[in-house]
């Protein structure tokens, strides 16, 4: 098996060698050299380590449950109540997504949540009885897509009803999910490792450099925010990708077979997650913020004077204006995506979500003088 993991908060910058609008000052706008380490140490310890720490205890809760199966196939429904719980948890830590590298992959997220499901990959996977280490192997090799396993391939099996699980037919499939969610566990066990053993390197690596650690947060938060919230949750489905228009693709929705509004729910959680980082929210805390330390006070502290105001009210108007369209919405995606007022208020969301990568990518990192180090491989950005 050859996993590469690299931490990714340390080292994405001189791992990325694509990059596009460059800006070359390495320090802030009023000469600061060094941000904080306050600041870091607050993201990094309350923030970052802890969500991957909340959703590795769910995943292995969810592994545990897929583990007695066999003896106690009742606890099926219990299966599916936690498989909810850990794909939720999972976009707590979508901005923060290591470099998770399998093969050409990298991402803890694309690695197990990529969507739609590859039916013809699984199918074989389970007749041929493959192990967790076996397909994490496949996976590496490239000989297997990752939407043939994780979240993609236990909403077919659970939720698709194709496959019936209760009946002796479907003894196999059954049989076949402990072996997926040990990959899940394995997979965020890895990351979780890396970033448990990181915080003093992120906490001292407090320069306004490219391989400085607030370039780097800046960084996976534009970079993951534009590929896994904004394109893959939206874009994709109602038929966007950077400038270009395709037919919609409903299908494409995370959670497609499970339904019930849960693609949506996805949706909220991660644009949520990102605004509790944001606004300073502890992960886990719901109600007592630490807005000195937020990612919001410290645009505010650094940002130019001449820029500051209107940065930070842009910001607000953009949360505002998602939360109108969200709030109250329990319709699935795929539903949405596939009527034209839903694919309406998909767009208007679109767009809302294309500023948060606007105002990132081309105001603050200019502001702050610091690096885009990747590209997306879209237009118009």
């Amino acid at each position: 098996m050859k996993n590469y993991v690299w931490i990714g908060l340390l080292l994405l910058g001189s791992m990325v060698g694509f990059t596009s609008c460059v800006y070359t000052p390495i320090k802030g706008y009023n000469g600061n050299s060094k941000i904080d380490p306050q600041y870091l140490d607050f993201w990094y310890r309350q923030q970052i380590l802890p969500a991957y720490a909340g959703y590795l205890a769910q995943v292995r809760r969810l592994d545990e449950i897929a583990g007695e199966l066999e003896k106690y196939p009742e606890k099926l429904v219990e299966l599916k109540r936690q498989y909810e719980a850990a794909f939720l948890s999972l976009q707590d830590l979508i901005i923060f997504d290591q470099p998770y590298f399998v093969g050409e992959l990298y991402g803890l997220y694309p690695v197990s949540a990529r969507f739609p499901v590859n039916k013809a990959q699984l199918e074989d996977a389970v007749r041929n009885r493959y192990s967790a280490e076996a397909l994490s192997e496949r996976l590496d090799r490239g000989v297997l897509s990752p939407n043939a396993l994780g979240y993609a391939a236990l909403d077919y099996l659970l939720y698709s009803g194709r496959v019936d699980l209760t009946g002796e037919t479907g003894r196999e499939y059954l049989f076949f999910l402990p072996v997926l969610t040990r990959l899940l566990v394995k997979q965020a066990e890895v990351v979780y490792a890396s970033y448990e053993k990181g915080g003093d390197n992120f906490v001292r690596n407090d320069d306004f450099s490219v391989g400085g650690s607030l370039n780097v947060v800046l960084n996976l938060l534009m970079s993951n925010f534009e590929a896994h919230i904004r394109t893959a949750k939206v874009g994709i489905p109602v038929g966007i990708y950077g400038v270009s228009v395709h037919q919609p693709e409903p299908m494409t929705v995370e959670a497609y077979y499970h339904g019930e509004g849960l693609s949506t729910r996805l949706l909220v959680r991660s644009v949520q997650a990102f605004q509790r980082f944001y606004d300073g929210y502890p992960y886990g805390d719901s109600s007592v913020k630490n807005g000195a330390l937020s990612f919001a006070t410290m645009l505010g502290e650094y940002l130019p004077p001449s820029k500051r105001t209107e940065i930070l009210q842009k910001m607000e108007q953009m949360f505002t204006a998602l939360h109108a369209e969200l709030d109250k919405e329990t319709t699935d995606l795929a539903r949405l995506a596939a009527t034209p007022e839903g694919t309406e208020k998909l767009k208007r969301v679109y767009v809302e979500l294309q500023k948060v990568v606007g105002i990132l990518k081309t105001e603050v990192v200019s502001a702050l003088g610091l690096t885009v180090t990747y590209s997306d491989g879209e237009e118009g950005d």
